[in-house]
């Protein structure tokens, strides 16, 4: 079985704001992350009312 191959070149013109997307959605993963972590070690306080 023979595989013929072929070289594309793409220019890309929007890369840059593929870039800085990509980097507020890692921003905003993070700052999700950090809430995850605070919901999932959060502790109620209070006390019993008769």
């Amino acid at each position: 079985m023979e595989f013929n191959s072929m070289t594309v070149t793409v220019k890309v013109t929007n890369l840059d704001k593929f870039i800085e997307l990509s980097n507020e959605f890692n921003k905003k993963a993070r700052e999700l992350e950090k809430l995850a972590h605070e919901l999932r070690t959060f502790n109620f306080e209070g006390h019993l009312s008769e």
